[in-house]
């Protein structure tokens, strides 16, 4: 340690303009006087810089002061008074500091812990849009899948489009003139005609009828006021707690799509692509059910997925 010399003592009496060489007491002014400086005691920029300026020049003084002390105690230096009034409350002083120096780093690990928060939070934030677009463009792919699946193709939509404009204006003379010159005026050649506008119409409207379907489905299955009871809710333990996780099955979500897909009419409709609508009606469900925060996670159970919900409906 770097001898101090003593000539310290008088700078801080300088400094404090006081004229005691009790140096434990000075070292208690001195203290006093460094903490009423403290920058962040202030709110105004210049008042703030004054402060910081003479805060750094009162916490040399201290640090001198104090170091001062201890190098004269441990030389035996009498410098303080024989009686421990001066030794106590100098090592009180010690406690202090060494305190506020404890407090001071728990400040800084705090500020730091919560950059850290921040920015975790931003990240989380960034994360959970890009999420929840996905989400979105995954739901509207499954609807547009749904559409697909009854829907007729470009080319058919193409040749059906136009059967359907022929078979409209069939009476019309320019058209009669057309279809003359194309030997389409037969009875057989009329009626191909009328047959693939009534596919193609048929097909449009099914497509139409089907996306409505699912979409009413999906909906008063997502906003029934009771979700226990549509997928059949179970309970268990917590392993080594005594709470309760509610869960359900995958099959228990096929299963409340087939009882509203229960009319005879829907299974005629859906004829030929039933277990493939349900399949992606169900993929549907659950996205938007972790949209909601319904889902806190999935698990396996041989091949069926379970689902480990937040809380019961009666909280929804």
């Amino acid at each position: 340690m770097t001898k101090i010399d003593k000539s310290i003592i008088q700078k801080v009496k300088d400094k404090l303009g006081v004229n005691t060489d009790n140096v434990v007491e000075l070292l208690k002014l001195l203290r006093i006087q460094k903490v009423s400086k403290h920058p962040d005691k202030f709110t105004d920029k210049i008042a703030k810089e004054t402060a910081h300026e003479e805060f750094t020049l009162l916490s040399s003084l201290y640090s001198d002061l104090n170091s001062y002390i201890q190098q004269c105690q441990a030389s035996a230096t009498p410098i303080l008074a024989v009686n421990n009034s001066d030794i106590i409350e100098f090592n009180h002083i010690k406690d202090i500091d060494a305190k506020d120096v404890e407090i001071e780093h728990l400040k800084q690990e705090n500020e730091s812990l919560k950059f850290k928060l921040q920015q975790e939070k931003e990240t989380n934030v960034e994360l959970h849009g890009k999420i929840e677009e996905l989400s979105k463009q995954r739901i509207k792919s499954i609807h547009d899948e749904i559409k697909a699946i009854y829907s007729p193709r470009k080319t058919w939509s193409g040749i059906g489009l136009a059967a359907i404009l022929v078979s409209l204006t069939a009476t019309f003379p320019v058209v009669k003139d057309f279809l003359n010159q194309i030997g389409a005026t037969s009875d057989i050649a009329m009626a191909v005609i009328r047959f693939i506008s009534f596919v193609t119409i048929f097909k449009w409207s099914r497509s139409w009828v089907v996306n409505k379907v699912v979409e009413n489905i999906e909906y008063k299955i997502l906003n029934n006021s009771s979700i226990n009871g549509l997928f059949n809710i179970k309970t268990k333990n917590i392993k080594y707690s005594s709470s309760l996780e509610y869960y359900f099955y995958e099959s228990d979500i096929v299963s409340c799509i087939d009882e509203q897909l229960a009319r005879i009419f829907f299974r005629i409709l859906m004829f030929g692509n039933y277990n493939k609508i349900v399949k992606i009606l169900t993929e549907d469900i659950i996205i938007q059910l972790d949209r909601k925060n319904l889902i806190k996670r999935t698990e396996s159970d041989g091949l069926n997925k379970v689902f480990i919900v937040k809380r019961m409906d009666s909280d929804l």
